[in-house]
């Protein structure tokens, strides 16, 4: 247009041809689309009565210009039992088109939290998002204090901190990697006895037992979290005790001290 006006039409094009059927030269063949009437051939040419430029669907792709959902597997709400379900959970989204920015973020906080969000990467239209809670419930696992169903090695450094090694990551180790360390919590320098000792406070996730230097004992009850819950202090009547020991348990048995 001569006069430097622009008339919005299509939200996208791919590809721009001249239109050889059209009455004048100035008419276009566009392969794009519109948020309103979705992707497909359209007709760009001069409206007779307005004089302005507009264009007309020639022929639909039956896809929409607008990013979209096409299938959803969603994840579970509610309660979820992990291990009827063989301990896979799935989800799933197929999208209308490749060029777009998806992400997934799943949250823990007493129940697990997924945000699903998909955003155009061409910017045309609006994004997807997805939101959900559910709790996962699984039978105990002997040694598992984070409650993801596999038992941990726990070890305290030199520092003090305490950090858990998952065995089931280390069963999958190459010879060259090393196991991922996740710290748990410092101020453990204080015991000079830390033992697995079970399930002692009658929930379903493993305890600790520690003794400090003055023979106290301090009860860490496992709470299904890779933090380390506050202590309880039981007693204090080990502080002539080499050892420590507690009833067996069946889902947990004892084990020796960490190192």
């Amino acid at each position: 247009m001569k006069t430097g006006e622009t008339f919005p039409l299509l939200d996208h094009v791919t590809s721009l041809v001249p239109d050889s059927d059209s009455d004048s030269d100035d008419g276009l063949l566009a392969v794009g689309g519109t948020l309103a009437h979705s992707e497909g051939l359209y007709r760009i040419a001069l409206d007779e009565t307005t004089g302005k430029p507009a264009v007309i669907l020639v022929r639909t792709a039956g896809l929409p210009t607008a990013l979209t959902a096409l299938k959803e597997s969603l994840p579970p709400t509610g309660t979820f039992d992990f291990d009827r379900a063989g301990g896979t959970l799935k989800a799933g989204w197929t999208l209308s088109r490749f060029n777009a920015r998806v992400s997934l973020t799943l949250t823990f906080n007493g129940a697990y939290t997924q945000t699903m969000k998909a955003e155009p990467a061409n910017g045309i239209g609006p994004s997807i998002e997805r939101k959900g809670s559910f709790t996962l419930t699984r039978a105990p696992r002997p040694h598992d204090f984070d409650g993801n169903g596999s038992p941990d090695v726990l070890a305290r450094l030199w520092d003090g901190t305490l950090t858990s090694y998952d065995v089931r990551q280390v069963w999958n180790l190459d010879a060259y990697e090393n196991p991922y360390e996740l710290p748990i919590g410092g101020g453990w320098k204080a015991y000079d006895r830390i033992l697995a000792v079970g399930n002692l406070g009658g929930t379903r996730d493993s305890d600790l037992v520690a003794r400090d230097k003055d023979g106290v004992l301090w009860l860490y009850q496992g709470e299904g979290s890779y933090t380390a819950p506050s202590p309880r202090a039981p007693g204090s009547a080990a502080a002539g005790a080499s050892t420590t020991s507690s009833p067996p348990d069946p889902t947990t048995p004892t084990t020796d001290a960490t190192t």
